[in-house]
């Protein structure tokens, strides 16, 4: 059982993991491959909300005597992001953020895993179904203007408002 398990992390976070990596080795603009990428885990996450589900599960199920069985899986997370702020080490603009990477991770991820799986659990009677496209689209604005505080630059210095990663498809 505990192999399957382990089989289904592999397969979910794997395949989130080349899409994010992808992301953001397809641009030398470096805000521009952090904005894909946080559009792309956003569209993702909307896509397959059982991600959320996956999340919010092993970080619950976690004790003090064990960590999640989902953190061998994020350690490849962690080796892309550093290879990326390794590329572009040089680039000032990324220097100015008033916050380290973790925080950012955290944040963009919190209010995506808490907008997919938690909200409607916690006020069901609102009618709010945040996987409608209207709704992702505008958490997906409003992520990339957290992350814009977050790094300390300006809208204008990244793309406006961006379409789904998945060119506005629905499905997986």
């Amino acid at each position: 059982k505990a192999e399957l398990y382990d089989a289904v992390l592999a397969h979910v976070f794997g395949g989130l993991r080349e899409q994010l990596e992808q992301a953001l080795e397809s641009d030398d603009d470096a805000l521009v491959a952090v904005e894909r990428a946080v559009g792309t885990w956003v569209d993702a996450v909307g896509r397959r909300p059982s991600i959320a589900k996956l999340l919010l599960r092993e970080v619950a199920d976690a004790g003090r005597d064990r960590g999640p069985a989902l953190l061998p899986h994020l350690e490849p997370f962690f080796a892309v992001v550093e290879s990326f702020l390794a590329r572009h080490r040089a680039d000032p603009r990324l220097g100015r953020a008033p916050v380290g990477p973790a925080h950012v991770a955290s944040t963009i991820a919190g209010s995506t895993v808490f907008f997919v799986a938690a909200l409607v659990p916690l006020v069901p009677n609102v009618g709010f179904d945040p996987l409608n496209e209207s709704h992702l689209r505008r958490h997906r604005d409003e992520v990339l203007n957290i992350l814009r505080l977050l790094l300390g630059v300006g809208g204008a210095e990244l793309s406006a408002p961006s379409e789904p990663a998945n060119g506005g498809r629905d499905g997986p």
